[in-house]
């Protein structure tokens, strides 16, 4: 018989850590649980090293935003908490799309919040 052992990994430096909220975990392990632990490693070590990563600004007053992962077939929606020395990415939804700034007229946030609501099939309105 075998064992199966979620695989972690030590992040050198800083103090940055990452919050999962269950919603997004939710979301998506529809995709399987392979693809949720490959995005949670990919996207925690991304931010551990550099809180500062590819991302794009969905609500600048509530400090929300949208980096790519999977080779840019997911997206990671997070808030940024915290001050200069301990940065905390609150991840609230991860979906399977990819945004770039305004299209047609609808805002990032918008459309960011309508993929959401979509994938969530209703049940997961983003508070922002």
């Amino acid at each position: 018989m075998f064992t199966l052992r979620k695989k972690t990994q030590e992040q050198p430096g800083g103090p940055h850590v990452v919050e999962w909220q269950p919603q997004a975990d939710d979301l998506l392990r529809k995709s399987g649980n392979y693809t949720l632990d490959q995005i949670h490693e990919e996207f925690d070590r991304e931010f551990k090293l550099n809180p500062d990563l590819e991302k794009l600004r969905v609500d600048p007053i509530a400090d929300v935003y949208v980096t790519p992962v999977a080779d840019r077939r997911y997206s990671v929606i997070w808030k940024l908490k915290g001050g200069s020395d301990r940065k905390v990415a609150v991840v609230s939804a991860v979906v399977p799309v990819r945004f770039a700034g305004e299209a047609e007229g609808v805002s990032l946030k918008q459309r960011v919040k309508n993929a959401v609501l979509l994938e969530s099939g209703g049940r997961l309105k983003l508070d922002f």
